[in-house]
């Protein structure tokens, strides 16, 4: 039952997720026709990240790209984290999200100079790399 209850839960992250990706899409001056978006997801049990450990993490891979933050909302449960280089027509999303015993992260790296962008892809495994490194995680796999 719990694991059914985790799963509904996580389910319901990944569509407040998509929800805002939507939403900040819909915000964001388009400077081409195509988009680029690279992403990483991942759930790890709460004991070894929890929400707030999660956004320090993302905040600390963040900085260290020089990124501002433009938006940080945490309401305990769910955690939303937006920053970016200054007017390029790119902006890191994350989303860190307790479901049940378990941290759930998305991050998601836009960029409307198209897809393919060898730096957003970069940047999107070095926030996942932090976050890895703040639940003791090992590398990608």
């Amino acid at each position: 039952m719990q694991q059914a209850t985790t799963r509904a839960m996580a389910r319901r992250a990944a569509a407040v997720a998509l929800a805002g990706l939507v939403a900040l899409a819909g915000s964001l001056p388009v400077a081409a026709d195509d988009f680029g978006l690279s992403y990483d997801v991942e759930r790890v049990p709460a004991t070894q990240l929890s929400v707030a450990d999660c956004v320090a993490a993302i905040r600390r891979a963040s900085d260290a790209e020089g990124f501002t933050t433009r938006s940080q909302q945490d309401q305990g449960r769910v955690a939303l984290f937006v920053s970016g280089p200054g007017g390029d027509g790119k902006a890191l999303v994350a989303y860190c999200i307790q479901a049940g015993t378990r941290t759930v992260w998305v991050v998601q790296m836009l960029d409307y100079a198209g897809p393919g962008n060898a730096a957003s892809e970069r940047v999107t495994r070095q926030v996942a790399a932090e976050l890895r490194r703040a639940a003791g995680m090992p590398g990608k796999r």
